[in-house]
């Protein structure tokens, strides 16, 4: 934890489920990724009690996504 000082940044406030990361992301560059805005990064492990999950995109925006896209998104990002 050489660049954060705070660990519980890495889980979400309420639930203290931790981020879950895409690992097809390990080692590529962003210039290998075609569509950052379109490429999930990190995203809520389960949905909200609004039926919304959060992600965080390469190319750093945040947003709620209903969970009857998640699927369709995740599978675009092939996240596990």
């Amino acid at each position: 934890m050489l660049y954060v000082s705070n660990k519980s940044i890495f889980a979400h406030p309420e639930s203290k489920e931790p981020y879950q990361p895409n690992p097809v992301l390990s080692g590529k560059r962003l210039l290998d990724i075609s569509k950052p805005e379109q490429t999930v990064v990190f995203y809520e492990a389960s949905a909200a009690t609004d039926g919304t999950r959060g992600v965080l995109y390469l190319d750093g925006h945040v947003e709620r996504v209903a969970e009857v896209v998640w699927p369709r998104l995740k599978q675009a990002s092939r996240a596990p």
